[in-house]
């Protein structure tokens, strides 16, 4: 079963990540196995932060990456389900750089070296990530797409991948931008009056959420791929962050402090049903 990224594929936040698959550990000289139906997030609960997966109902937690020295973050499945790509940190005192392996922990290769490289995001066919550079899979054909004096981060692809929406606090407050995939025709989509962080796009093209601050504290928003219906919710006096959609775009998952502790949640794409 192919995944499709949500800010990661079901990428949810907690922080949450991505969908994935239930896979028995590959063979030596057989094809990286697939991973597929479950959720994958970021923890502290061991020694620094990790990338972990679980089933949806939290579940069977495994470890991801295992990298003596390196922190991991941010991790998005490819298409195919038989690659991961993540940002870590920082092994020999660097900073965060991007990185793939193989769905089974193996094969960790480092894609980027100059700057500090976070938040990365598969097209939707499996030929390139995002940051807002994109790359090819292997590292090589690194293209700028947007050149601004303002923090450009968070990139998620169309389902079909024609266009990118990001954040960016090009005009004083982060909104949610759109652009073609080639960088060009710009626009401001969530232009609110808060700022607005961290969209996700369904996979079905229909909706994108995201996390917004203008009612006085950080909720999930959502709003139709034209930035119309926008509309709050959870809600909540807590903190919720980091929205990412089911493969098939009825539910979504976050992360918040409504517990005390940063915790996933899901929710009904209306924001019914929060669990």
């Amino acid at each position: 079963m192919q995944m499709k990224r949500l800010v990661g594929a079901l990428a949810f936040g907690a922080t949450v990540l991505g969908t994935i698959a239930q896979t028995s550990p590959a063979h030596a000289g057989a094809a990286p196995a697939a991973i597929v139906g479950m959720l994958s997030f970021q923890s502290n609960r061991a020694s620094g932060t990790q990338d972990y997966a679980s089933n949806p109902d939290g579940t069977a937690v495994t470890r991801l990456v295992n990298v003596t020295g390196l922190s991991t973050y941010d991790v998005a499945w490819s298409p195919d389900g038989t690659q991961v790509v993540f940002s870590g940190c920082c092994t020999g005192g660097g900073t965060y750089q991007i990185y793939t392996m193989n769905a089974d922990g193996t094969n960790v290769t480092q894609l980027t070296t100059a700057g500090r490289n976070t938040l990365p995001a598969w097209a939707p066919f499996g030929q390139r990530t995002s940051e807002i550079y994109t790359m090819n899979t292997d590292g090589t054909f690194q293209t700028r797409l947007t050149n601004d004096p303002g923090t450009d981060g968070a990139p998620a692809w169309s389902p079909d991948g024609s266009q990118i929406v990001w954040h960016s606090n090009r005009s004083g407050k982060y909104q949610v931008y759109l652009m073609k995939s080639d960088g060009t025709f710009l626009a401001d989509l969530s232009n609110s009056s808060g700022n607005d962080t961290e969209p996700s796009w369904s996979p079905d093209g229909s909706k994108i959420a995201f996390e917004g601050d203008r009612n006085g504290n950080h909720d999930i928003y959502t709003m139709n791929a034209d930035g119309t219906g926008q509309a709050d919710i959870t809600n909540n006096a807590a903190a919720d962050d980091r929205p990412a959609f089911s493969a098939d775009s009825l539910r979504i998952a976050f992360d918040s402090t409504r517990t005390g502790n940063a915790e996933v949640f899901t929710m009904d794409v209306t924001g019914s049903n929060q669990v």
